[in-house]
Parts: C-alpha cells; sequence; structure tokens
C-alpha cells in the first residue's frame, strides 16, 4: 500500500463526522463472565450468549478489510483496543494543529450496542462500558462531511455495521452529549 493512502491517526479536523464499525463493549462484558467475578449471574446467559461474548473475547475480527475500503475517504483512523473515548483521544491529540488539539462530542444514544449487552448491562453502566471497555478491535475513525455518503455505502457494500457517534470539534476534550 502506498504511504499516501495509509490511514493514520493525525488527520482529524474540526467538522469532520466519528464513526466505529461494528458494536462496543462485548469484550469488555465478556470479562466478568470469563473470570467469575462476584456479582455477575453467569445464568443470565443462553448458550449463544456465552458463544458471542466468548468470540468478542477471544476472538474479536479484525476490520482490515474496513480500514482498506475507507483509504481516500477517512480522514484518520485507529483500531478500539482501549475502549473508543480513549482511543479517540489519541486520534484528536495526533491531529493536533500547533498546541490546539481538537475534541469531540459523542451523541449518547448513537453508541452501538449489541443485543445481548444491551440486555445484560444495566441501563445507567451502558455507556460508561461502550465507551471505556477495550479489546473490541472495532475500527474509530473521522471522515470529513464530504466523503460521509461514500464511507457509508462503502460499509454498507461490506455488510459491516458503521455508525455515525458523534463530531470532531473545535473545543478540547470529549463531551457526551445525552
Amino acid at each position: 500500500m502506498p504511504a499516501q493512502q495509509a490511514l493514520r491517526r493525525n488527520g482529524a479536523r474540526v467538522g469532520d463526522a466519528i464513526y466505529v464499525t461494528g458494536t462496543l463493549g462485548d469484550a469488555a462484558l465478556a470479562l466478568p463472565y470469563l473470570t467469575q467475578q462476584p456479582g455477575f449471574d453467569p445464568s443470565a446467559l443462553s448458550p449463544a450468549d456465552q458463544h458471542a461474548l466468548q468470540a468478542a473475547f477471544y476472538r474479536p475480527e479484525a476490520r482490515t478489510g474496513a480500514g482498506v475500503a475507507l483509504r481516500g475517504l477517512a480522514s484518520a483512523a485507529i483500531d478500539i483496543s482501549d475502549g473508543v473515548a480513549s482511543d479517540l483521544r489519541h486520534i484528536l491529540t495526533a491531529s493536533a494543529n500547533g498546541d490546539d488539539a481538537p475534541g469531540a462530542i459523542l451523541d449518547s444514544d448513537n453508541v452501538p450496542v449489541s443485543t445481548v449487552f444491551a440486555r445484560l448491562v444495566a441501563a445507567p453502566k451502558q455507556l460508561a462500558m461502550a465507551l471505556g471497555g477495550g479489546d473490541d478491535y472495532e475500527l474509530c475513525v473521522t471522515v470529513p462531511p464530504a466523503h460521509e455518503t461514500q464511507a457509508r455505502a462503502t460499509m454498507h457494500d461490506l455488510g459491516l455495521p458503521f455508525t455515525r457517534i458523534g463530531e470532531v470539534v473545535a473545543s478540547s476534550g470529549i463531551m457526551v452529549r445525552d
């Protein structure tokens, strides 16, 4: 792949949309199940739930195809290994122009979670776990407005969920809009 086509962390600009592939939080949910932590009731899990959580934790699907397809469309990208909030912060810091790093506003209602996650995690804890849990290995990308339609169509053609969760803004930090 030519270097000028590589997806990098440092290209996010104010006005770019923030997208994630897939769903968030399943690997974080799998950890208390797999380590049999007190307070986690494994009887709430069907065999299909158990399989889904084990797969999320032990066999996450690398989104290399999505990354290749988003070359030339996304302005910045990172895999979500430390949680989307933390990894998005890496994009924003790398995209600093001079002393000022851009910030982000995330829409809490748009953060995609699986049906297993939504059913098993209490509503007040869902957002924190989805944004802060790690090991999802989905992609977080920023997309300029001019490329949003094509990026969504490209991910649709791959059969991959691609959800707009916010936008890059001029103020610093990450804010969550309820």
